[in-house]
């Protein structure tokens, strides 16, 4: 009767463990392909080629399923509240770390951005050399600069770079 009991338990663990990751799997795609014909990250001017917010968005419906799977696999064994527990303390913290993690890099560029946009530093017609590379700014925003190149290619440079290492020359009249 025991042994019938936790096997029955194992078989729906592994059911719930089987429709949550394919659950997980397949509706983390189909609400990135939702947004991504959307254009999200466009239409929110988001242009870093490290952090998409479709990406992003159809990740973390992708773990909460995965997080509500092992729930209800705990709760088959009877788990529940001390898992829950542990669980939320777990979220919390990789939450808190990535969040971090994250905008390790974003922080250092808005920071160089809003002193470059205050100080008009490199306003877009400006003409920029950093190391080995000249080329005029095309286009400035927050996180980053667009800098044509003499040979006529389009650098994406992080704000934070071009504050730190880029020397203007002189600035271009555009008409």
């Amino acid at each position: 009767m025991l042994f019938e009991s936790i096997l029955e338990r194992i078989i729906i663990a592994a059911f719930y463990c089987l429709l949550g990751f394919i659950l997980g799997r397949a509706g983390g795609r189909f609400l990135f392909v939702i947004l991504h014909e959307a254009e999200v990250d466009k239409r929110l001017r988001i242009s870093s080629s490290r952090w998409s917010l479709e990406k992003s968005s159809a990740s973390f419906f992708k773990w909460c399923v995965y997080f509500a799977t092992i729930l209800l696999i705990l709760n088959s064994f009877g788990l529940a509240v001390y898992a829950v527990l542990i669980l939320i303390l777990v979220s919390i913290s990789v939450l808190v770390f990535s969040v971090f993690f994250s905008l390790r890099n974003i922080v250092p560029n808005i920071l160089a951005g809003l002193k470059i946009f205050r100080d008009h530093s490199f306003p877009v017609g400006s003409k920029v050399v950093f190391g080995k590379t000249k080329g005029i700014i095309a286009k400035l925003d927050l996180l980053e600069a667009k800098v044509r190149t003499v040979d006529g290619d389009l650098l994406i440079v992080p704000n934070y770079y071009l504050l730190k290492n880029a020397k203007m020359s002189r600035v271009v009249r555009q008409h």
